[in-house]
């Protein structure tokens, strides 16, 4: 499946940065823009693969989250939804969304 080779390409880079001796892990960021770039090159063989992947890390006290569509679309936000959802969630999360919102507020 599309899924299976998405997670066997991620554990094939994480062997080479693992077997490399810089000590260089890939940061969330840099996962992120891997995927782009795989899943951009996939689209213009036209042979995409049919995920819409949500990346989310945290490293050196900074937060990350960005999604990248089938096609290579990607961008960063405060909040993301994929499918369907994002439909319905997003315009939800862009009119109550705010920096400072508890968990208990969200629910």
């Amino acid at each position: 499946s599309d899924l299976t080779h998405l997670r066997e390409m991620l554990a094939h880079k994480e062997r080479e940065d693992r077997t490399s001796a810089d000590d260089y892990t890939m940061s969330p960021g840099a996962v992120y823009n891997f995927l782009r770039a795989q899943l951009h090159a996939r689209r213009n063989k036209f042979n995409p693969l049919w995920n819409s992947v949500v990346v989310a890390g945290h490293r050196g006290g900074e937060a990350f989250l960005g999604t990248v569509s089938m096609i290579g679309t990607a961008f960063e936000e405060e909040f993301v939804a994929t499918g369907f959802g994002g439909h319905l969630a997003i315009p939800i999360m862009r009119k109550h969304w705010r920096a400072d919102l508890t968990e208990g507020e969200a629910r």
